[in-house]
């Protein structure tokens, strides 16, 4: 059960959504996924993993590449590096404990943050071998997307790796791909909301998150419906976290 304060803040207008808020949205549309009583429908064979996954990945990437616009400091040796235990679980579904194993997936969602607390959405194609990126700030830089791309190197170089050393090409069959960065192309303003506040920007990655795990097209919200959705994914979390006989 969460706390007040969860909600207090989730619910605030003036508070940034926190990785709390963010994961426990996602392990409730997880959960929806499988229950028929759901007010969604969820289009199948993709997987989601927390926040925590890339805050990881750039953590390690950063001994490699502590400016991810500027060069490596030293070689980065696929044959030399070896992924963390719990990157594994994280291809295996155990983690979080409310994960999808990749190899079940067509594709991975992936909540990230990148520079100055700003949150993303990468989907990573499994079958493309791409990453596609939806940022509600697109608009801001309409004219390509090489900054964000870049943001999220870390997962474009370990991705791979974690595929490779856990298994996953061995256990799908499908094709092997080297340990090169995989490709990344940011999504056309266009194709997601505005953000206008920074404030909003965990509002609408989960709305964002939502609209894909459902097959549609990214939500068009307007700013000034944020408080409105913010009650709402709060609702949804509350009576969901209460006991059946509730």
């Amino acid at each position: 059960m969460q706390t007040q304060d969860f909600f207090i803040s989730l619910e605030d207008n003036d508070s940034h959504l926190l990785d709390t808020h963010v994961d426990a949205y996602l392990n409730l549309l997880n959960k929806m996924r499988g229950s028929k009583t759901s007010p969604y429908k969820f289009k199948d064979r993709m997987g989601i993993v927390d926040c925590n996954f890339f805050d990881e990945l750039a953590k390690v990437w950063a001994g490699w590449q502590p400016n991810l616009h500027g060069r490596l400091v030293q070689p980065f040796s696929v044959k030399d590096f070896v992924i963390r235990p719990e990157w594994k679980q994280y291809c295996d579904g155990r983690r979080p404990d409310w994960g999808s194993p990749w190899d079940s997936c067509d594709k991975v969602v992936v909540p990230c943050k990148v520079e100055d607390g700003h949150r993303v959405v990468c989907v990573v194609d499994l079958l493309l071998w791409e990453i596609q990126v939806y940022d509600p700030k697109a608009h801001w830089v309409p004219q390509g997307g090489t900054h964000i791309c870049q943001q999220i190197l870390p997962l474009r170089r370990l991705f791979p790796v974690i595929c490779l050393q856990a298994g996953f090409f061995n256990r799908t069959g499908r094709r092997t791909y080297d340990s090169t960065p995989m490709k990344a192309r940011r999504m056309n303003e266009k194709q997601v909301p505005r953000q206008i506040s920074s404030k909003s920007n965990g509002v609408f990655v989960l709305l964002m998150i939502r609209s894909l795990l459902r097959g549609l097209k990214c939500v068009k919200t307007a700013e000034r419906d944020i408080q409105s959705h913010r009650q709402d994914i709060a609702y949804e979390i509350f009576t969901n976290s209460l006991p059946e006989e509730c």
